[in-house]
């Protein structure tokens, strides 16, 4: 190159890096929902195969618990990612971890050789479902009524509250029976007897999913006694 820096200068051959990576795990329907199952669309940098449901995990916090991979779909760069969401009122969301299974179509592994450096924090849903906000006394308590009432308020408008939805926790006191139910909405009134003796009566709802919204979403969620509620006691004297 002669005397002088820099005139023996040469510009090698370039590599092109080619590894697959994961560009974003999002929802794929509405946030803030009480479905018993929800999707999450996985976009990648180009087709890949290899994936299957141990490539991916659930974080589920609040009141969320028992959520589960279903299933995956789709092929090329896209997945689809169906979830059961358990049971309980949080968030949930879905992570990919990275353990060198999955692959481009030249067999590059996820993120490169080596597990974890093709890991990817999804979005998150808010599961919100519907759920008893308070089972309150309308009467003063110590009674000495014949019948008292309590004000039911769910988290969102509900129907078929039955008689059967409800039942009598009762200390000292006999023959109390859950007489009838009125309202609409998101609110109940419940009359209780209080039939004979001295003590405490106590309404409580008993789930057994024939409570929905008018998005037909149970109760708690699916499964019987996921929406139990205890309400407040009277003192019957």
């Amino acid at each position: 190159g002669g005397v002088g820096a820099g005139n023996g200068d040469f510009s090698g051959q370039v590599y092109t890096v080619d590894r697959p990576t994961v560009l974003s795990i999002v929802r794929a329907s509405g946030d803030n929902t009480a479905a018993s199952i929800v999707s999450y669309t996985v976009t990648f940098s180009e087709p890949v195969y290899g994936v299957d449901l141990a490539d991916f995990a659930l974080v589920q916090s609040g009141g969320v618990s028992g959520a589960t991979l279903r299933s995956i779909s789709g092929s090329g760069a896209v997945r689809t990612v169906s979830v059961n969401t358990g049971a309980g009122i949080g968030t949930l969301g879905l992570n990919l971890v990275d353990n060198n299974t999955i692959v481009d179509y030249t067999n590059n592994p996820l993120g490169g050789v080596g597990a974890g450096n093709g890991n990817f924090t999804g979005q998150v849903y808010t599961i919100d479902r519907l759920r008893v906000l308070s089972i309150n006394r309308v009467n003063v308590s110590p009674t000495v009524a014949a019948s008292v009432s309590y004000t039911v308020t769910f988290s969102k408008p509900v129907y078929g509250v039955n008689l059967a939805d409800f039942t009598l926790v009762l200390s000292g006191v006999n023959g109390a029976t859950v007489t009838s139910i009125t309202g609409t909405g998101a609110v109940r009134t419940v009359v209780v007897n209080t039939g004979t003796g001295n003590g405490t009566l106590q309404l409580n709802l008993v789930d057994d999913n024939t409570i929905v919204d008018y998005s037909n979403n149970p109760l708690g969620g699916v499964g019987a006694g996921n929406g139990d509620f205890s309400g407040q006691v009277y003192t019957v004297d």
